[in-house]
C-alpha cells in the first residue's frame, strides 16, 4: 500500500515573522525528502489531481537517482502499477511529464 503523495512527511510551519522559529525549523529541513515530496506532489499535478485523487506515490532516493513508484485506481479497480526513476535535479518536472503523458494514453 502506497501513501497519497506527501503523506509520508513532517511538514513544519511558522510564522512569517517569527525568525528563531524559522532558524529552528531550518534545521530540521532535508533537502531529500523535500525533493522526494515534491516528485510526488508534482506527479499528483500532472494528472489533475487533487487530495481525492485516488492515488498513492513513494519517492525515494538511490544514489543520484529518484525511483518514483505509483499505483492509481483510476476507471479500475485492481489499480495501476508504474515505476519512474528520474536524475535528482530532473525528478520534479519529469514526473509531471510522466504523469501527463500516462494521463494521455
Amino acid at each position: 500500500l502506497l501513501p497519497a503523495p506527501g503523506q509520508w512527511a513532517l511538514a513544519i510551519q511558522t510564522r512569517a515573522n517569527d525568525k528563531k522559529a524559522q532558524e529552528l525549523a531550518q534545521l530540521l529541513e532535508d533537502p531529500i525528502t523535500r525533493i522526494c515530496v515534491e516528485t510526488e506532489r508534482q506527479f499528483l499535478a500532472g494528472l489533475g489531481g487533487g487530495c481525492q485523487f485516488p492515488l498513492g506515490a513513494y519517492a525515494i532516493q538511490k544514489d543520484a537517482l529518484i525511483y518514483l513508484q505509483v499505483r492509481f485506481y483510476l476507471n479500475r479497480l485492481d489499480g495501476l502499477n508504474f515505476e519512474f526513476s528520474f536524475k535528482k535535479e530532473d525528478s520534479k518536472n519529469l514526473s509531471f511529464n510522466a504523469a501527463k503523458e500516462i494521463f494521455h494514453r
